[in-house]
């Protein structure tokens, strides 16, 4: 009777098939994960012990062979789209010199030892080098997930996917040409043709039509999704037809909307999402489904077929990886990530070995030999990549630090409900790829405005409406609203308390007769304001960006705050696939492109020489295109590049161009540079004046009391509480440890019993006992912040205060007052440039 009431194997029923295919999904993953085995292996695994030869719940019906085709596709598509074109364009020939000998070597290998051992025929070597040849993407998602896709190797390696598969189609589609009798000049005349027309047809009318579309669909995520996937299955189909794989098409396809879809954006999240959660493991779940235990059991020829299989493809692909890391002095770690991204073999191979199969080149243990092989390597990849893409992050990381940088923090002040999401969208681009801080997005009331509650309750609903744009595209965001007496101010407190490092704002591109430069808000934001700005007129969807042409005023290259800001522009023109036009002076030309080059990132650039730097609209004007994203590098008075054309040249601009998207971005101003420039070493600095003397004619008046000046450490280290109190420590009491000892314990002891936190992000400790001969301050700073038990933001600001024994009780606790009070008016972290060298 119970027996009855179970269904019977394979399960038909669609709702618990895909039942049991969401569970393998939810828990395959996991599982191995726990074993330190990648979470894809999971997926393959578990698809082989619920398949056919196995439990028997599932089989590779019509349905699982439509869902896994789909999840390969989109695979391929996903690859496509992610790649770093600027990276690929630079490293274009080392893919192709790359993707050549990945597959030319197993080729040859499969030929020498199919002819010489197998004895196999010609014709099924050849096919065999086919299958051996050609790797899978499989292992992609991991790197994507370490963030190494954007690493020079990686980017190379990725690109080479498609030179493999194109040769090991172009190979299976010669093969049976010549067993049909049909190969010959005719022939390699209409293929090549036919695939030269699909190849002209996507690149040049995909991303025209693209364009138009997201001009003309605005905020209509289901409709920009649907595009993707009409252009993606349209490709594959194309591309069959012609003669290639729709694997093809469906990388091809990701390439040329690639530009149109940058990789923070809400669009990208939507597809990555997509493909992580659901198609994507269909695909790996169907290749599980493969795996026959039977044979595997009955027949040595199988496993005779799996070794030889197997040795080729990782002696092959192991070869080309070592080669190539030697041609181009890569690391053992990129070497061996590229080996495992080139290793797992499904797509191609299943379907060189499908055909090879009815074509009765391969019988059932190389087929099934095959099986073992797509197995072992789909196994083996991802954890290579996941093994040695750790290493590769961490020396990526671990490059030198600019100096210039501080916790990227990003404010996005609003005030107009039609420019909020493109705001949003700025921000996205020039964020870290893998930053963990929140975008700010800000709303201002006036205080003494008419209607201010009203006023709040609307900034609520654009502050929501901001908090759901961010979300979309899976960055962690934060939502503050202030009323202040005036606009500029409230951005300014705003900035102060949560340690901004860049502020984006939006301009409409008109300023009134008294404007000296954008208008009333913004010029008293330029005064106050010493971070970076990013002041913004949007008329365009910014992915439908070409190039972007920068302008750079003579000396700008010598500002402090120029690398950081042509880094955060290259990475807004790398997230849109834009190039760069740079104008600039000629006798600047050189220096200028030094500087540039010492940018984080890479990507096409091209100069234009002016004369005189008065004829920059004219010039823009004779070479500007319909994309273009016009973009204004300007400075701020009083530092280096500044001269009074600044002040003219963005309402010159807008009334010039009223159509383009125009941004202009003042980098931070030289006074935030000296404290961090003095950072870069990371040393303790020498004996300096911790205000002043506006404010405090040295701490405590130090001097005349017998002490000596503070003590400063530009660069904390990264880590917890008390092992940041060493370096501030041993300057101040440089022979005794043990006196060191106690003053520490003493200062863990206190922080247990109370918060020592004077704002978010600034810590003040104290210490009053023996051993100490005068009064002594250390202030240090920590661009990553010092974690402290029980507070719930890091610490970037650690401020310790010293006091002999011998000192009154409550003097100490006036000198504490006073320095307490003296941190809480300099809120804003940029102002310790006050820091000073004594002379």
């Amino acid at each position: 009777m119970l027996g009855s009431l179970l269904p019977d194997r394979p399960f038909s029923d669609p709702v618990l098939v895909f039942a049991l295919v969401t569970l393998i999904i939810f828990v395959g993953p996991i599982v191995f994960q726990r074993l330190r085995i990648p979470g894809l292996v999971g997926l393959i695994v578990f698809g082989a012990l619920l398949g056919p030869s196995a439990a028997g719940f599932l089989e590779r019906d019509a349905t699982m062979i439509l869902l896994g085709t789909v999840g390969l596709l989109y695979l391929m598509f996903y690859a496509g789209l992610s790649l770093n074109l600027a990276e690929f364009n630079r490293v274009r020939g080392r893919s192709i010199t790359f993707g050549f000998l990945s597959f030319i070597i197993p080729q040859l290998l499969a030929v020498w030892v199919g002819t010489q051992y197998l004895e196999y025929t010609l014709t099924t070597s050849f096919l065999l080098g086919s299958i051996v040849g050609s790797h899978t993407l499989l292992a992609f998602p991991v790197a994507r997930r370490l963030g190494i896709t954007d690493n020079p190797s990686i980017t190379m390696a990725i690109g080479g996917t498609m030179v493999t598969d194109i040769l090991s189609l172009t190979v299976l589609a010669l093969v049976v040409a010549s067993l049909g009798g049909d190969f010959g000049p005719v022939f390699l005349l209409v293929f090549a043709g036919g695939v030269g027309v699909f190849v002209a047809a996507l690149f040049l009318g995909v991303p025209p039509l693209g364009t138009m579309f997201f001009r003309a669909v605005r905020k209509q995520p289901t409709a920009e999704y649907s595009f993707l996937l009409v252009v993606l299955f349209v490709s594959a189909y194309t591309a069959q037809v012609v003669g290639l794989a729709p694997i093809i098409g469906a990388f091809l396809a990701g390439l040329v909307l690639n530009r149109l879809v940058p990789e923070s954006g809400a669009l990208m999240n939507r597809v990555q999402f997509v493909g992580d959660a659901l198609l994507i493991p269909f695909f790996l779940i169907s290749v599980g489904l493969l795996v026959d235990f039977r044979v595997l059991v009955e027949s040595l020829d199988v496993w005779m077929a799996a070794g030889v299989f197997t040795g080729l493809v990782l002696t092959g692909k192991f070869l080309a990886a070592m080669l190539v890391k030697l041609v181009f002095r890569q690391s053992w770690s990129e070497g061996w990530s590229n080996f495992g991204l080139t290793v797992p073999q499904a797509a191609a191979t299943l379907a060189v070995t499908l055909v090879g199969f009815e074509m009765e080149l391969f019988n059932d243990a190389m087929v099934n030999g095959v099986i073992i092989m797509i197995l072992v390597t789909c196994f083996l990849g991802p954890w290579l990549v996941e093994h040695f893409g750790r290493k590769v992050a961490l020396a990526d990381e671990a490059k030198p630090f600019d100096g210039s940088r501080m916790p990227e923090r990003i404010l996005i002040p609003l005030a107009n409900p039609a420019t909020a999401d493109a705001l949003v969208g700025i921000a996205l681009m020039i964020r870290a790829p893998r930053g963990e801080q929140p975008l700010l997005p800000l709303w201002v009331a006036v205080e003494d405005g008419p209607e201010v509650e009203a006023r709040v309750v609307e900034g609520e609903k654009m502050l929501t409406h901001a908090v759901l744009a961010a979300a979309a595209a899976d960055v962690p965001v934060r939502p503050i609203t202030r009323v202040d007496r005036n606009i500029a101010s409230g951005i300014r407190r705003a900035m102060v308390e949560e340690l901004a490092s860049t502020v984006v704002i939006g301009w409409t591109g008109k300023a009134g007769p008294q404007a000296r430069i954008f208008g009333t808000v913004l010029d008293q934001l330029l005064e106050v304001v010493h971070q970076a700005i990013w002041v913004c007129r949007l008329e365009q969807p910014m992915n439908v960006t070409e190039r972007v042409v920068l302008m750079v005023p003579p000396f700008a290259e010598r500002e402090f705050g120029f690398l950081p800001a042509l880094t955060d522009i290259k990475a807004l023109a790398t997230q849109v696939g834009a190039e760069l036009v740079v104008l600039c002076r000629r006798a600047s030309r050189d220096s200028l492109e030094a500087r540039m080059q010492e940018a984080e990132r890479e990507l096409p650039t091209s100069f234009v020489e002016l004369d005189r730097w008065g004829d920059v609209v004219s010039t823009v004007g004779e070479l500007r295109q319909e994309h273009d994203l016009l973009l204004l590098l300007s400075a701020r008075r009083g530092t280096v590049a500044w001269q009074s054309g600044l002040n003219a040249l963005p309402k010159a601009l807008a009334a010039a161009f009223p159509d383009p998207n125009l941004i202009i971005v003042f980098p931070f101003r030289r006074e935030v540079e000296q404290i961090l420039a003095a950072g870069a070493s990371g040393a303790a600095g020498p004996a300096v004046s911790v205000l002043p003397d506006s404010r405090e004619r040295t701490l405590g008046r130090q001097e005349q009391e017998g002490g000596r000046p503070a003590e400063v450490r530009l660069e904390l280290p990264e880590g917890d509480f008390p092992a940041a109190l060493d370096p501030l420590l041993e300057p101040l009491i440089p022979d005794s440890e043990e006196i060191r000892l106690r003053v520490r314990e003493v200062m863990e002891e206190n922080n247990q019993d109370y918060s020592h936190q004077v704002w978010p992000g600034a810590m003040l400790l104290d210490a009053h006992c023996a051993g100490l001969t005068s009064t002594q301050v250390a202030v240090g700073i920590s661009r990553d912040g010092v974690r402290f038990p029980d507070v719930a933001h890091p610490v970037h600001l650690l401020v310790l205060l010293l006091n002999p024994a011998e000192v009154e009780p409550a003097e100490h606790v006036r000198k504490l007052a006073r320095l307490a009070n003296l941190i809480r008016r300099e809120r804003d972290l940029d102002r310790y440039h006050s820091i000073r060298l004594l002379d």
